[in-house]
């Protein structure tokens, strides 16, 4: 028993080391970040996105798209912007990463009571509205991205959209 202590305690502080080592920001020249607000007129929303792509890659096929979904940040707004770290190291892989704030100043918190599947899936459902909009808006415009293979990315809340 005292050997498998041995061997599980250097793997828990390398996991824990190992895990602060890759919360910091990439710092990149190449990364080109464009904010733009959408407009979803069927919903009367503004849904602010991000995008990040690499313009120093030349990519000889299009480019896969990464849908980010940020975790809950209590719609104080700017959460689809404090991934960086992940955004522009899928962007400097040649991805095209779109993050999406999926909460608005305006919006009711997200239900922190009672049965969690039936309170949250409003914000679960606008959530995945938002991602079908803002697919359908980059289909439009972006003849050099390949939407055949799109990956949804999320986080905690944004991962429950992505889910959905």
């Amino acid at each position: 028993m005292k050997a498998y202590l041995l061997l599980l305690i250097p793997l828990l502080f390398g996991c824990a080391a190992k895990k602060t080592a890759s919360s910091h920001t990439p710092q990149s020249d190449s990364i080109a970040v464009t904010h733009e607000e959408l407009f979803d007129t069927s919903r009367n929303r503004v849904i602010p996105v991000a995008y990040f792509a690499d313009h120093n890659k030349v990519e000889s096929h299009k480019q896969k798209v990464v849908i980010f979904s940020h975790g809950y940040g209590q719609n104080r707004g700017g959460d689809y912007l404090q991934y960086s770290y992940l955004t522009n190291s899928l962007a400097e892989q040649g991805y095209y990463v779109v993050s999406i704030q999926h909460e608005l100043p305006t919006d009711e918190l997200l239900a922190m009571e009672g049965n969690i599947l039936e309170t949250r899936m409003p914000n679960w459902r606008r959530g995945m509205e938002n991602i079908h909009f803002v697919l359908g808006e980059l289909q439009k415009n972006n003849i050099t991205l390949d939407f055949n293979q799109v990956t949804l990315i999320g986080h905690s809340n944004g991962g429950d959209m992505s889910v959905l």
